[in-house]
């Protein structure tokens, strides 16, 4: 029941960023991104002070964050909404929604899997390791992430609607994608090299004694989370190039290489910190192909 739900959560929400984003309602996907933020987070907390940390509430949290976006959005949008003309009469709902298909038969599972790679190591790090290591990774993954989720989302979108005017006006976009992915590597450099060189001694700082040790686990997230951020622009060129399919791709192989570090731990009885490292080598390789097939794409259609 939960996974069809999702699903249609999943691609309901996709269809109404993008709406969103047409019509250029940023302030609107601010809201419904902020929603999502606080809905799912605090959905976490009270079921895991409830229950303890299990899957179920992983997914309900993340449920409920999406439902919670979606009744934003659905709010919000009514507000904005105008009467549109046709040009051509003859176009039929059907024919459109064939054309495309793509966008929710590829967006809503990518956006599902990307969420398992997100909260899935939080599981696996309770099942093998001690419950203080799931709490120093899931505390400093969601501060590390916080870059993406106000700024990188939001620059994401504008960037979407520029480049869907761009690549409808045959112009090149090569030159917009490396301004905002330079701009976005500009802006998280001050944010995340410190981290990489200090982080013990900053979040000793920033948290107190008692979560030092997140330091270290700041310092093995901090490469992941970077790219994850500069790669927000990269994402959007696969939808306006029409590659879902190859950005679902990703996200699946994302999802199964996750498993990689802590089969390894089990098997091999490595540390958490070695196994979050490999855990953030991959996604972090991931994150770069992501990039460099984006300047695939727009070196394509250039030539085109």
């Amino acid at each position: 029941m939960l996974l069809p739900a999702g699903i249609f959560i999943l691609g309901a929400e996709k269809i109404l960023r993008s709406v969103g984003v047409k019509e250029k309602l940023y302030s609107v996907l601010a809201e419904s991104e902020f929603g999502n933020a606080t809905s799912t987070v605090g959905t976490r907390i009270s079921l895991g002070w409830m229950y303890g940390s299990t899957l179920g509430g992983l997914i309900i949290g993340y449920l409920v964050g999406g439902m919670v976006s979606v009744a934003v959005l659905i709010a919000r949008l009514r507000r904005f909404r105008r009467p549109r003309q046709c040009n051509s009469p003859h176009i039929r709902l059907s024919s459109l929604a064939k054309k495309h298909k793509d966008f929710p038969l590829y967006s809503a599972p990518s956006g599902l899997f990307t969420a398992l790679s997100e909260y899935l190591p939080i599981l696996l790090l309770g099942w093998i390791y001690d419950p203080m290591v799931v709490g120093f990774y899931a505390l400093t993954g969601r501060l590390l992430r916080m870059p993406t989720i106000f700024i990188g989302r939001a620059l994401q979108q504008v960037f979407l609607s520029k480049a869907a005017e761009i690549l409808r006006q045959s112009r090149q976009l090569f030159g917009p994608l490396t301004k905002t992915t330079l701009g976005l590597a500009a802006i998280g450099l001050p944010i995340f090299l410190p981290i990489f060189f200090y982080g013990e001694p900053i979040v000793n700082m920033v948290l107190g004694e008692k979560w030092a040790e997140s330091g270290r686990y700041a310092v093995l997230l901090t490469p992941w989370m970077f790219t994850t951020f500069v790669a927000t622009p990269s994402v959007a060129v696969f939808i306006v190039a029409r590659k879902q399919h190859l950005m679902m791709a990703l996200q699946l192989l994302r999802a199964v290489t996750l498993f990689v570090p802590f089969l390894l731990a089990e098997l091999l009885q490595i540390q958490a910190l070695d196994a979050i490292a490999i855990l953030s080598g991959i996604n972090t390789a991931i994150n770069l192909a992501i990039i460099a097939l984006a300047y695939g794409f727009c070196a394509l259609k250039g030539s085109q």
